[in-house]
């Protein structure tokens, strides 16, 4: 199982960095695990509560503390491309 991961959009009249988000994501990494968990931005759809760049930085910048490099690796890309066997 592999879950695609789009909080940014599950609330889009709160505040980015979507501290709420940052909270799931991190449950989800420790439940689920790094390995099944993928990026998914919905773009163009994501504009509607930030850019594309803010979408992937409140990953990046906000969740930084907590997520290693591994797991970000996994889950921008390394996830899909195992999946895909690319």
């Amino acid at each position: 199982m592999h879950l695609e991961i789009m909080l940014h959009l599950m609330a889009p009249d709160t505040d980015y960095p979507f501290p709420w988000a940052q909270n799931i994501l991190r449950r989800l990494m420790t439940e689920v695990g790094p390995e099944s968990i993928c990026w998914g931005s919905d773009f163009p759809a994501c504009e509607r509560s930030c850019s594309y760049t803010m979408a992937m930085d409140w990953v990046r910048k906000s969740c930084g503390g907590w997520m290693g490099q591994r797991e970000q690796a996994l889950f921008f890309g390394g996830n899909v491309a195992r999946v895909f066997g690319l």
